[in-house]
């Protein structure tokens, strides 16, 4: 199958050929892809992190002769220098230090990767994310959601998780009381028909960070999400589950 890579700092990718289409989820810079389908303006892709499918727009399409086989996955909100100009990229992403004519350089814009560190704290990672905007399909500092904001943190640990919450739901051990909780479970919130429809870091057994408006700490106990605030529960409990 023809493959793929993302070499722009993001790419949107969509539920149906369209650019008015829903935005499903975003390519980050370095990811690659397999080409399923095509129409003259769009190409259906599957991504090769999570096999997760989309849309994106033909004229953002690179293919590269050859994918560098070292990768290595930025962990922290980056700048450097790439074809003679710049780019912003989020948490991630996935660099190389050659990749179809593409070079880091490191003595411009320090990078802080996170190659072989797989026990950096998840916690810390989801906080750097606070304050950034929801989203929906959303994975970078620009704007995330949910499970975008669990699925990058993963990502970061090198841990490939899936893309949707109810998917998540299905991976690691069943956490079965708040007083077990350790930081970094993930607590799944229910809908009205049962649905998982949301997800978010436990912090402790009575604290949370998630992606719901913006990314945000909240109160959290055995009935859901808590806004100081408002005074309200925003979501329902449905499982905590441990995956790290």
């Amino acid at each position: 199958m023809s493959k793929g890579i993302c070499h722009l700092s993001t790419i949107p990718m969509r539920a149906e050929p369209s650019s008015k289409a829903e935005l499903v989820s975003q390519l980050l810079m370095g990811e690659t892809y397999i080409l399923l389908e095509e129409t003259p303006d769009w190409v259906k892709i599957e991504t090769d992190w999570d096999s997760y499918p989309g849309w994106i727009n033909r004229s953002q399409v690179f293919q590269p002769g050859q994918v560098h086989a070292t990768r290595l996955i930025t962990s922290s909100p980056v700048s450097y220098a790439i074809d003679q100009g710049n780019r912003i990229l989020s948490m991630g992403s996935e660099l190389a230090i050659e990749a179809g004519g593409y070079m880091l350089r490191h003595e411009d814009h320090p990078v802080e990767i996170s190659a072989q560190n797989s026990d950096l704290d998840p916690i810390h990672l989801a906080k750097s994310f606070l304050g950034t905007p929801y989203l929906w399909g959303g994975r970078t500092f620009m704007g995330i959601d949910c499970s975008g904001l669990v699925q990058v943190v993963a990502k970061a640990k090198h841990k490939a998780i899936f893309r949707d919450a109810k998917d998540q739901a299905q991976l690691g051990e069943t956490v079965g009381y708040i007083e077990q909780v350790q930081p970094g479970d993930l607590a799944f919130f229910e809908n009205d028909e049962g649905k998982i429809v949301h997800v978010g870091m436990l912090l402790s057994p009575t604290q949370i960070i998630h992606a719901h408006g913006w990314v945000r700490l909240d109160s959290f106990d055995s009935q859901g999400i808590f806004r100081e605030d408002t005074g309200k529960y925003t979501h329902r409990l449905s499982q905590i589950k441990r995956i790290w």
